[in-house]
């Protein structure tokens, strides 16, 4: 049976991890200053052959290596935090965008329940006229078409303003 780690051995480890990984933020400027030296030293090659580096291809470089550059850990950390609030922000939004779906749908819902709609008795008529089955004489799928929803349309009340 194996024994759990005492505290201080946990510590310990800890301990040994973060200086791990401090030995390893700092090895990162020293690993820019190879990148730039081995920049140099192309740089002097092609200037020996007889032809200079041109000048866009030194700038080029030069921003490579700035971007390649490992970012001081105030950075990371101030970017953990700036992350943490966008997220946070994206959260409320999300939760605010998901209620108003749910009102929306609520609406929907009792918008949908109703079998009654406002509308002018000379409007039901003329939906009714544009609704119905004679106007598709010689066409027996619309006309199929024309039936049914003219049978869903009479289904609902129309409460009109003359009533």
């Amino acid at each position: 049976m194996t024994e759990d780690p005492t505290n201080a051995e946990r510590q310990a480890r800890f301990r040994a991890r973060q200086k791990a990984k401090l030995d390893l933020l700092r090895n990162g400027g020293l690993e820019a200053r190879i990148r730039e030296l081995e920049a140099e030293l192309a740089r002097e090659r092609a200037e020996k052959k007889g032809r200079p580096l041109p000048e866009r291809l030194v700038r080029k470089k030069r921003k490579k290596l700035e971007r390649m550059a490992p970012a001081p850990a105030q950075a990371e950390e101030e970017s953990i935090d700036t992350l943490r609030a966008e997220l946070e922000q994206a959260q409320r939004t999300i939760k605010s965008n998901n209620t108003r779906i749910k009102n929306f749908n609520q609406r929907l819902r009792a918008l949908a329940s109703k079998k009654s709609i406002a509308m002018s008795k000379a409007l039901v008529r003329e939906m009714r006229a544009a609704l119905h089955p004679d106007r598709a004489v010689d066409d027996p799928r619309r006309r199929k078409r024309l039936e049914e929803l003219s049978q869903e349309f009479n289904s609902y009340t129309f409460v009109t303003p003359d009533d």
